[in-house]
């Protein structure tokens, strides 16, 4: 990821209309468990630097490969206890 993204619409309660304030979700499942570990982990680690850089403005939180229980059970402790987020 060269930047960030941003967005000019202003806030408004209709979706429609403008950027909602809310929580964002991001849903990743990959065609294979591996790969759906290595994307939640870069996911992730960016979650973590960006949470390090703006600890004002960002509260940590993570994505888990939910197609294979070991792996993201692995990924859970690994962005808990390593990169510090906090949110799943």
């Amino acid at each position: 990821m060269g930047g960030f993204w941003t967005d000019t619409r202003s806030l408004d309660p209709n979706p429609r209309k403008g950027m909602r304030l809310e929580p964002g979700v991001i849903q990743l499942q990959a065609h294979d468990p591996q790969t759906d570990l290595e994307l939640c982990m870069r996911c992730n680690d960016r979650a973590a630097e960006w949470t390090a850089l703006y600890p004002d403005r960002f509260v940590g939180s993570f994505v888990l490969p939910l197609q294979d229980v070991k792996r993201s059970l692995q990924e859970l402790e690994r962005a808990v206890t390593k990169l510090k987020l906090k949110v799943a």
